[in-house]
């Protein structure tokens, strides 16, 4: 087949077979500039592969099989991953999605190539015509069309960013916008939510329930007593710009990914003004609630919001509880994980403490003393570690300190007992101290039954491709990560280092390895001095350690890692604060228990006695 033009050149592409220039044809690629562009698919007879230089198309990783490849003038390019791209075809005007496996992601590419090559050998049929092509699987199914232009044939795909408006109720519309969970991923949780109707069937419905204030959660059960007392309306806002509230923004705005243009509306100033207009839009369409009393309550991310709020719009509320709030902002937030260590050492004993300590040294000279296949046993991961790049390791440490972190963050009596009393097992006494925390690690992550092929991986261009890809549905804005680490990048910083020495994780993950995972998902202009920059400007508008606010109760745990950026002092008269002993992140939120301490319980009838002052029950 002859492939030829009038236009522009560009890349004939052939992979590379042990680092030598193989079978690279001589022959110039040209591409008409009316079809050039990187939402197109070329059948190409002549790679060997399909390429993409999409990343936020890329899903689920893999490992690349080649490192680079050779373009018709000998130069080379860069291979930095693979994956599956999911491309939606249409035929005949019915658009379906299929799966295209085994896609190399090239960075410098100008379009996508779709192998010809690949595809027979998957057994799939390509029929050419004059008029188009046809791609049929071993079935002989129709599974694409393809239109012949400029002497070129283009994959029929339908267009991936649909921007359209609807009519919809103004509640509705306020659903979507607030994160509100629709009737499919509802029914989701049924197993730990109560007061919800299931039986619907229709998943693109809002949760009518939770907006009648129907649904209670234990993260939240502190907050429906207090309702009991203070007869009101509760309205649970989803403070995360996740995939729920954005994927179905296209009926209001045409959000169509979580790239960074569209995620420039994601900021903590854009937050509050939204909150701001929906309080007066709940007091304009409801005349029974115009002269109604406002108390905010947040925990962690949104603890900061409401606290914030009530410096910015403070006559629209009359206070806010502030539950593990982190308020001063920071890029190098090393102080995180000497809380962590400090709590297992106060919770777990000192002998934990030095035994994970020196678990975590002794790991680090397996990867000095370039032990990498030891080490990659050790730690079950999918490749072996080497320090070809320095932030595969940096990763991996991190990884490995983020477990215990999640286990203090999110402590509850006996979890911090529990990783001790499996590092100090009396019956395993002949083991070293990474023998120990390994046995830990294993059941942690893979599970008491692990399979001899499970692995970790935890390649830093993995994680970066995960997290770049903006396409909703994907593994980063499915869990929200992407969305977040880019207002850490964009606002907040907060990354928890090893660049304090008073703390058991070693000195593998520093600084620097966070600023370089800015800059390599989301572009080069999240430089350092740029990250710094919008911290100070943070601090600069709400004040730090030092708010200028009122009617804020302030209280934190004190095994939290969170705690340090936090209020633990009284701000004034009107702005308390409490630091409850053997509390972590949020603990207090919850209802009254047995297991409760007697500060916990005085927390919660202090704050009690805070919301009937705000609303003027006493004087």
């Amino acid at each position: 087949m002859s492939i030829t033009g009038d236009a522009i050149k560009t890349k004939l592409l052939q992979d590379v077979k042990s680092g030598e220039h193989a079978n690279v044809d001589s022959k110039a690629f040209y591409l008409s500039k009316a079809v050039l562009n990187d939402n197109e698919w070329f059948l190409d007879s002549a790679t060997s592969f399909h390429m993409s230089p999409r990343a936020d198309w890329m899903k689920n990783p893999l490992n690349k099989p080649i490192d680079h490849i050779v373009a018709a003038n000998n130069e080379k390019l860069k291979v930095k991953a693979a994956g599956v791209v999911e491309v939606n075809v249409s035929i005949d005007g019915v658009e379906n999605e299929i799966s295209i496996r085994n896609v190399l992601h090239v960075p410098d590419l100008s379009s996508n190539l779709l192998s010809i090559s690949q595809l027979c050998q998957k057994g799939h049929t390509v029929i050419f015509r004059n008029e188009g092509c046809q791609i049929f699987d071993a079935g002989m199914n129709l599974t694409a069309t393809g239109r012949h232009v400029n002497n070129m044939f283009l994959l029929n795909v339908s267009n991936n960013c649909c921007l359209f408006t609807a009519d919809v109720s103004e509640m509705l519309l306020w659903h979507r916008r607030l994160g509100h969970l629709n009737r499919n991923d509802l029914c989701k949780l049924k197993c730990i939510a109560d007061g919800i109707d299931f039986s619907s069937t229709k998943s693109s419905e809002p949760c009518i329930d939770c907006l009648k204030e129907d649904l209670e959660g234990e993260s939240m059960s502190c907050v429906i007593s207090l309702l009991r007392v203070f007869v009101g309306i509760a309205s649970e806002i989803d403070t995360k710009f996740g995939v729920t509230t954005l994927s179905t923004a296209a009926v209001s705005g045409g959000i169509c990914d979580a790239s960074v243009e569209n995620m420039r509306f994601l900021n903590i100033e854009q937050a509050l003004a939204d909150l701001a207009h929906f309080i007066t839009y709940i007091r304009r369409s409801n005349p029974e609630f115009v002269d109604s009393q406002i108390i905010m309550v947040g925990g962690s991310y949104s603890a900061t919001m409401v606290a914030w709020f009530r410096q910015k719009y403070p006559h629209l509320t009359a206070g806010a509880w502030a539950s593990s709030a982190p308020v001063f902002v920071k890029v190098d937030y090393f102080e995180y994980k000497e809380v962590v260590g400090a709590s297992i050492r106060s919770v777990g004993g000192e002998e934990c403490f030095q035994r994970l300590a020196r678990a975590f040294d002794q790991a680090e000279q397996l990867f000095a003393n370039r032990n990498f296949a030891e080490f990659s046993r050790t730690f079950r991961t999918c490749d072996e570690m080497n320090d070809e790049d320095p932030y595969d390791i940096q990763i991996m440490f991190y990884t490995l300190s983020e477990l215990l972190a999640g286990l203090v963050q999110g402590h509850r009596t006996g979890d911090i007992e529990g990783f001790c009393s499996v590092l100090l097992d009396p019956t395993v006494p002949d083991e070293s101290d990474l023998q120990a925390f390994t046995r830990w690690y294993i059941r942690r992550v893979f599970g008491s039954n692990p399979s001899p092929d499970d692995c970790a991986d935890s390649t830093f261009e993995s994680n970066v491709m995960i997290h770049r890809n903006a396409t909703w549905g994907s593994a980063g804005t499915a869990s929200s990560m992407r969305q977040w680490f880019f207002q850490t990048c964009n606002e907040f910083g907060w990354y928890e280092t090893s660049e304090s020495r008073f703390q058991p994780f070693g000195s593998r993950f520093p600084v620097g390895k966070f600023h370089a995972w800015c800059r390599d998902v989301y572009g080069d202009e999240f430089t350092a001095e740029l990250i710094q920059a919008n911290t100070e400007r943070k601090n600069a508008m709400y004040g730090g350690f030092n708010p200028n606010v009122n009617n804020v109760y302030f209280t934190n745990g004190l095994i939290d890692p969170w705690r340090i950026m936090g209020i633990q002092n009284d701000v004034n008269e009107r702005s308390p604060a409490d630091v409850i002993p053997d509390a972590s992140h949020c603990n207090d939120l919850s209802s009254n228990s047995p297991t409760d301490s007697p500060r916990m319980l005085e927390v919660r009838e202090r704050i009690l006695q805070l919301v009937r002052l705000w609303i003027g029950l006493v004087g």
